[in-house]
């Protein structure tokens, strides 16, 4: 089934870096190629950080939680996409679309936000 839906509207982007955080998640490159750096802690990070950030970057447009008509967002896993919905006080359904692509392909890294759209 697909959702129809306008696109999407990009207003700006920001990335963060978080303290102590380094071994949390990423890549280590090596001779054998990239090798995944995944810290059981992710979920944890997410529901510290995720709430004010969003709604900060938010705020910055005139918009806040409720004014977002669909949510986009990285697949990473049961965890964290429960500690997204947690943190933000979303209803179950607004992370629907990412909860389908887990279930249809699974974690395809920072691909899977394209996935999702």
């Amino acid at each position: 089934e697909q959702v129809n839906a306008d696109g999407p509207d990009i207003l700006d982007s920001r990335s963060h870096l978080y303290p102590d955080s380094l071994r949390t998640m990423g890549y280590d490159v090596g001779s054998a190629g990239f090798e995944l750096v995944l810290s059981k802690d992710i979920a944890a990070v997410v529901e510290q950080y995720v709430a004010e950030d969003v709604t900060t970057f938010l705020a910055a447009h005139g918009l806040n939680v409720s004014d977002v008509g669909a949510w986009v967002t990285h697949p990473g896993g049961p965890k964290i996409i429960n500690a997204i919905t947690a943190s933000l006080n979303l209803p179950p359904e607004a992370l629907e679309l990412t909860w389908r692509s887990l279930g249809e392909i699974g974690n395809l890294s920072s691909a899977s936000v394209l996935h999702v759209l």
